[in-house]
């Protein structure tokens, strides 16, 4: 059953999950001058919103996307170190290998948010017809 701050952590955290959702970042990638300043300016992004998202799940007591979030960066910190070793790549491309699951992370997490917050729209509107036929 969803509270109100159950509801308003999620309306939070969809707002947040949609803030670039009709940007199209993937332009600057095209443009060999741009793609450096491009990808640092995403894991900017990432490094200021990834945690405020973590926060957010922590409060809704979404414990398994949590987990996942764990294990996740733990392997990409494993491949990380391992390309880096093996291949000695400059300093933000091996940046890239933990980018990556992080949008990947992101990218699988956006429409489960869509779900609760419909679930927790409907699950009030439920609670409110209940107390109109007590009344």
């Amino acid at each position: 059953m969803y509270t109100a701050e159950n509801q308003y952590y999620l309306n939070k955290l969809n707002r947040v999950m949609n803030i670039g959702a009709s940007a199209n970042y993937e332009v600057a990638y095209g443009i060999p001058g741009l793609w450096g300043r491009a990808m640092g300016l995403m894991l900017l992004i990432n490094a200021v919103f990834t945690p405020y998202v973590l926060y957010l799940l922590f409060r809704l007591k979404k414990w398994n996307w949590l987990i996942y979030f764990c294990i996740l960066m733990i392997i990409a910190v494993f491949v990380n170190s391992a390309i880096v070793a093996f291949f000695s790549l400059p300093g933000i491309l091996s940046f890239s290998f933990i980018f990556l699951p992080l949008v990947l992370y992101m990218y699988l997490l956006r429409p489960k948010v869509s779900e609760w917050e419909d679930l927790a729209e409907y699950d009030a509107k439920i609670r409110r017809e209940r107390m109109a036929r007590r009344a």
